[in-house]
């Protein structure tokens, strides 16, 4: 039950190549971004990083620009 319980607690979590993917860029920039503290939020475990899939929407939804919408 416990090993069910922790499987779907951590489908909500993404790692760093799933969220590098998602967003376009590099591996290497969310590990900058993360010695600089700055960007997305993670949780660490050990070695492992994961980022929650709601706190990366959040994050793009945040930081999304309008452009104008009447140029055609």
């Amino acid at each position: 039950m416990e090993a069910l319980r922790k499987t779907l607690i951590l489908q909500n979590y993404l790692n760093e190549k799933q969220v590098a993917k998602r967003l376009g860029v590099s591996v290497k920039l969310l590990r900058k971004h993360r010695w600089e503290r700055k960007g997305l939020p993670y949780t660490k475990f050990g070695a492992r990083v994961l980022y929650s899939e709601p706190e990366v929407v959040e994050y793009m939804e945040k930081h999304r620009i309008e452009t104008g919408k009447d140029l055609f």
